[in-house]
């Protein structure tokens, strides 16, 4: 029964190693943002992974077959122990091997993610990449580990190999390896946070830029309301104060229409940004909503036959620019240019010069 005992925990283990290592490869989340040849690399670690396990489950069945000698406290038996299971740590030592070469595969996937041009937070990717320069040192650490049964070994040496220290190398190299994926998948959760920030850094521009074209209390209270956080909290702050102080003071005030956010403002030109056009067809709020989520922020108007969706209102290119490049992927958008007449004119070279 005690023999049995110690198959069973022994067989157990092997099936949490072999899920631990299928599971672990995955990045589910980052999945979609992969390329073709990228996701081929994974499918490709994922096979060395299978074969390895299968390595594993036959150096499982070898050391079952001698479990008495193992358990023995006889040194007679124990010798004959490690003479019997060479073969077993042959498989073991082949296995990790195997290990080693998914994981750099896996790596190498991860890091073109990690170090692509795709953050929008300077500190995420300073934090990304470093977190991707300890993941590769430890690689490197889990291989130097393995060095020591880098060469091909012969079934007399394996004879002599101690199975304990054995276990303890391969243990220490496959720890490493998972400590190099698990700080590359803290990495990937900042990268998968850019798209988000992106999002909201939008929707925190989009709704100061509409309190302060409207250059209300009600306005700024709102904006404060909605983004406690956000990055105008001050000023918007500063901007109730100085009305309340003189209200009759003119603080860039703005008329505004009811059509969809339709907004008036007094500068000489506006700049906004395009994000959708419709041939005599307007589009349904659930198709802006795809587009821009705050929908009651964008503008509709129809002109010569077509219904164009508009949002923001500046007084100069580069900060409708600066709205334009929070938008989500994909959204084919551009700044155009309104006179006080509400005609759209063409953008010349000194409008986008003059801030």
């Amino acid at each position: 029964m005690k023999t049995l005992g110690i198959f069973a925990i022994t067989i157990f283990s092997v099936f949490l190693f072999k899920d631990n290592y299928a599971q672990n490869l995955k990045h589910s989340k980052i999945a979609s943002q992969l390329k073709t040849e990228q996701k081929t690399s994974l499918k490709k670690a994922e096979s060395i992974i299978e074969k390895a396990d299968k390595k594993l489950s036959k150096a499982d069945d070898i050391e079952e077959v001698y479990q008495k000698l193992s358990s023995s406290k006889k040194k007679r038996k124990l010798k004959r122990w490690e003479k019997k299971t060479w073969e077993s740590k042959k498989n073991r030592i082949s296995a990790e091997k195997d290990y080693q070469k998914a994981y750099q595969l896996a790596f190498d996937v991860y890091s073109e993610v990690i170090n692509s041009d795709i953050y929008f937070v300077e500190e995420d990717e300073e934090k990304a990449k470093a977190l991707n320069s300890e993941a590769e040192v430890a690689l490197i650490e889990s291989e130097s580990e393995m060095s020591k049964y880098s060469k091909k070994k012969s079934k007399k040496t394996l004879k002599k190999v101690i199975y304990d220290k054995l276990k303890g190398d391969l243990d220490k190299s496959r720890k490493l390896k998972e400590e190099a994926l698990s700080k590359q998948f803290l990495a990937l959760d900042i990268v998968l946070m850019q798209e988000k920030k992106r999002i909201m850094d939008g929707k925190d521009n989009s709704a100061w830029y509409y309190a302060k074209n409207y250059a209300t209390v009600e306005g700024y209270e709102e904006y404060i309301s909605k983004f406690p956080d956000g990055k105008y909290v001050t000023q918007a702050r500063d901007k109730i104060q100085k009305i309340q102080k003189n209200p009759k003071k003119d603080l860039e005030t703005e008329d505004t229409e009811g059509n969809m956010g339709t907004t008036k403002t007094n500068f000489e030109n506006t700049f906004k940004v395009q994000i959708a056009a419709s041939k005599g067809v307007a589009l349904s709020k659930n198709r802006l909503a795809s587009i821009y989520s705050n929908v009651s922020e964008i503008e509709e108007v129809f002109i010569k036959g077509y219904y164009k969706y508009r949002i923001g209102a500046f007084s100069n290119y580069q900060e409708a620019a600066e709205l334009k490049k929070t938008l989500k992927r994909g959204i084919k958008a551009f700044v155009v240019v309104i006179d006080k007449e509400g005609n759209q004119v063409e953008i010349t070279h000194e409008m986008k010069k003059k801030n």
